[in-house]
């Protein structure tokens, strides 16, 4: 009886601690302005995103649509950005004056303006190579720069996996449907009635790809050179990921100190929040300005560099043993030839694909889950540029 009656009162005093957050931050219904991105400098894209803050309850991404984007040079001068996708504006090839200043414009649809300070182009010294080390847990894989200069010393990465992914199963047979939706017929049928050996490669060989989301910064400036190999990202043991070939891109930029520091206290913000004892959100303070309203709040700083970039190809040869195990089964069906669909008795199974017929009249079949078969139900099916034949 104590027992119950102790467990009571802690259950009490918890119940008593909980008191509902209000956040101290008074955001506009029209959220603040969000500016991702750097401006490219050498021959490669520009990719600035614009967007603005939501509840702390959403998890809806708000574009900035229809916005004008310029970047400024101290002369007047200045190239526009156009908005190709969704909230994200692109020049291509700016090839920027390393000796002049740069800043960037942002006129939004419903007219408000806003100006970042005027930041000089720095130096971005090329990747010197992206490595990685087969554990037991999987494949760990780094990012390696130096500048003999030292004159770098800040920097940040991102980076797009691509990998192909190819289905568990070749599919040579299909169902072959007709009638009215109410009472539709399916057959079985081989997918290329003079070539038994034939299968749809569109649905078997696809790509799937995954762009880094968490900030990855840098910094040399407590070692005597201006040389890193960090961490970037982890492949675990068994991964769809090396099923067939796997291909990493990654990007550098180089930052200001200023930079650096936002982006370090950004970090803190959004990954080392979720107990008292965490450190707290910090106000960010960026080199973004409203210029309708000077004391309204601006997310992000912008920086100016020719980005570098890197690829490498890890094929399954180079992990072996992996024992990548989509837990994928088939099973076997009788074929009636021509049935109609009936719900009750379920004479065809439309909730699978038909695979292959181990008989040239098809007397029974084998199929397995869509999932298994079709790979563009997690992919897609257009290869991509880079990947080799």
């Amino acid at each position: 009886m104590n027992k119950i009656l102790f467990f009571i009162l802690i259950l009490a005093i918890i119940v008593a601690c909980k008191e509902k957050y209000n956040s101290p931050v008074i955001s506009p219904e029209t959220g603040y302005l969000v500016v991702e991105g750097a401006i490219n400098s050498g021959s490669g894209t520009t990719d600035i995103s614009l967007s603005r803050t939501t509840q702390l309850d959403s998890r809806q991404t708000l574009h900035e649509l229809g916005a004008i984007v310029k970047v400024e040079a101290e002369d007047k001068t200045f190239n526009l950005l156009s908005e190709k996708k969704e909230g994200h504006y692109l020049a291509n090839n700016l090839n920027l004056n390393i000796n002049k200043k740069y800043r960037l414009y942002i006129k939004t649809k419903s007219g408000k303006e806003y100006l970042s300070d005027f930041v000089a182009v720095k130096n971005n010294p090329p990747i010197d190579s992206i490595s990685w080390n087969r554990e037991d847990d999987g494949v760990h894989l780094f990012v390696n720069t130096h500048d003999n200069t030292g004159n770098t010393r800040y920097y940040l990465w991102e980076y797009t996996e691509t990998w192909e992914h190819q289905a568990d199963y070749k599919s040579y047979i299909k169902y072959e449907v007709s009638g009215p939706s109410n009472n539709k017929t399916y057959k079985v049928v081989y997918r290329n009635p003079d070539n038994n050996n034939y299968f749809d490669s569109s649905m078997y060989f696809c790509w799937q790809n995954f762009t880094s989301a968490q900030l990855l910064i840098g910094t040399s400036i407590k070692l005597s050179q201006d040389a890193i190999n960090l961490p970037i990202t982890f492949i675990p043991q068994t991964s769809v990921k090396l099923n067939a070939l796997y291909s990493i891109n990654v990007r550098q930029q180089s930052l200001t100190k200023e930079a650096y520091e936002f982006l370090d206290l950004m970090r803190k913000n959004t990954e080392m929040t979720g107990t008292i004892f965490d450190a707290q959100p910090s106000i960010l303070y960026g080199n973004i300005h409203s210029i309708s309203d000077p004391n309204e709040p601006v997310i992000g700083y912008v920086s100016i560099c020719s980005i570098q970039e890197k690829r490498i190809f890890i094929n399954p040869k180079q992990v072996p043993n992996w024992h990548y195990n989509s837990n994928c089964k088939e099973t076997t069906f009788r074929n009636n030839s021509i049935v109609i669909r009936d719900q009750a008795l379920g004479f065809i199974p439309t909730n699978v694909v038909p695979l292959l017929a181990p008989f040239p009249t098809i007397v029974s079949y084998f199929a397995a889950p869509p999932e298994c078969v079709d790979c563009r139900l997690s992919g897609t099916n257009i290869k991509p540029a880079f990947w080799p034949n």
